[in-house]
């Protein structure tokens, strides 16, 4: 025989435990799986619900937009911006030409 340094304790075979204490832990398990299941099933529905609802209107926006050929803004922006509206004129064009140095 082998000689221990430290001797082992004496083993006592373990009891089982009544069958109905199995039972029942697995009924408890079974029971917080599938509320684990429900949950998580909830959860998704509410979230795909709320993907598909109409999306809140936003507010108006005080930028100008264009509109065809048009650049359209809010009576609001005109007047915190100071713009006005005048006729557009037409006049001939004169190009104007300013050079620097002379030619040798």
């Amino acid at each position: 025989m082998s000689q221990h340094l430290f001797p082992l304790p004496p083993t006592t075979p373990t009891a089982e435990p009544p069958r109905g204490d199995l039972r029942a832990r697995r009924r408890k398990l079974l029971a917080a799986a599938l509320g684990a299941v429900a949950l998580a099933s909830a959860g998704s529905l509410a979230l795909a619900l709320r993907a598909n609802s109409a999306p809140e209107a936003a507010p108006a926006s005080d930028v100008p937009r264009r509109e065809g050929n048009a650049i359209v803004v809010s009576a609001h922006f005109r007047e915190v911006t100071g713009l006005q509206t005048v006729a557009a004129l037409s006049v001939p064009l004169v190009p104007l030409l300013h050079a620097v140095g002379s030619r040798a």
